[in-house]
């Protein structure tokens, strides 16, 4: 049950190996096809195939960064995590890619390491990342993987060290600085609040570490015990929250940008 579970479930109904009708894989080089009842063969080929195309490609030109452009092929770093190998991890292994997720795994465990990254947003790398990492260790059992997981759960904690439990939007794991950005006025935003506990919960399941699943329900804890405007239809949030003094900052309502997920996780949790 992490963030990437939804897209596991899609990823298994499209993506799964399966053989052509005349049992040759559809990529070049792909691994041995399996063949499942009632399979669409041809799009589970053609997803296999699509996805490799892309994967070698940032494997050849990135290997280890974040992303690759696909025009210029050169490299791209934002968070300084290797967004694109691990947000892969769980595809490969349902695609059945040992070899690749082998080699994955193998730069989790030897080059992955977290503290020196800066500017870097708690919701994106929570639901990227440390969803990355748990479901590549719910799948595979690869112990590397979930000691990642539990590393980047260690460094991302004191997000959440606010006057009301609700976590900064942007940390700097290196400086320890926690903040949001200068044009939310010091709010974060609910989806940035409410779109961690899946993740956490998850965190402290398989490490048996209770602190991370503590700090995210307080968050949930907090918002059901607020005060709301009598005005405030109910089971709807405004997009912006105050980690200081946990009131809303805005009145703006929306099933969008900066508030969307929100709502996804109250049905996930």
């Amino acid at each position: 049950g992490v963030m990437h579970m939804a897209s596991l479930v899609l990823t298994a109904a499209l993506a799964i190996p399966g053989a052509t009708t005349d049992g040759e894989c559809a990529a070049e080089d792909a691994p041995p096809a399996v063949v499942r009842r009632g399979a669409q063969v041809e799009r589970q080929n053609a997803t296999r195939s699509a996805f490799l195309h892309a994967w070698r490609s940032y494997a050849t030109y990135a290997w280890g960064q974040d992303e690759v452009n696909p025009v210029s092929r050169l490299a791209v770093s934002s968070f300084g995590m290797g967004l694109t190998l691990v947000d892969s991890l769980d595809t490969m292994h349902l695609m059945g890619l040992s070899e690749e997720f082998a080699a994955a795994v193998a730069w989790v465990r030897t080059r992955l390491r977290f503290g020196e990254q800066e500017e870097i947003n708690v919701f994106e790398v929570t639901i990227r990342v440390l969803g990355g990492l748990l479901s590549a260790y719910e799948l595979s059992g690869e112990r590397s993987v979930l000691d990642a997981a539990d590393e980047l759960g260690q460094r991302l904690v004191f997000a959440f060290d606010s006057p009301t439990g609700l976590p900064y939007g942007t940390v700097g794991l290196k400086s320890r600085k926690r903040y949001n950005p200068t044009w939310s006025r010091g709010a974060s935003t609910v989806a940035e609040v409410a779109t961690l506990q899946v993740e956490f919960r998850a965190l402290s399941r398989h490490t048996r570490k209770p602190v991370y699943e503590a700090v995210a329900q307080r968050v949930m804890a907090h918002l059901r015990e607020m005060s709301r405007p009598s005005a405030l239809p109910r089971g709807l949030y405004p997009t912006m929250i105050s980690p200081v003094s946990g009131e809303f900052a805005s009145s703006d309502l929306t099933l969008g940008a900066r508030a969307d997920s929100a709502y996804e996780y109250l049905l996930k949790q």
